[in-house]
C-alpha cells in the first residue's frame, strides 16, 4: 500500500515550463503552445501553469504512437 502511494505521489508531480520544455526538448514558447492548444493538459497552481507527471508521460506516448 505504501508503493502505491508512493507511485501515486510521483505521476502527480507537478513541472513548470522548464523541466516541460526540458523532458520535450523544446523552449517556452512551445510549452505554451501545447498548454494553449489543449495538446499538453496543464493545471493552474495561482498564477502558474503546471503538468503532472502523468500529464506528460501520456503525452510523450501518444507522441510515440503517433497520435499527438
Amino acid at each position: 500500500m505504501a508503493m502505491e502511494g508512493i507511485a501515486q505521489r510521483a505521476n502527480n508531480e507537478l513541472h513548470g515550463w522548464q523541466e516541460v520544455g526540458r523532458r520535450l526538448g523544446v523552449g517556452r514558447s512551445k510549452v505554451f503552445a501545447l498548454w494553449a492548444g489543449g495538446e499538453l493538459p496543464s493545471v493552474k497552481v495561482g498564477a502558474k501553469r503546471m503538468s503532472t507527471t502523468r500529464q506528460l508521460d501520456d503525452y510523450i506516448t501518444r507522441l510515440e504512437s503517433g497520435a499527438a
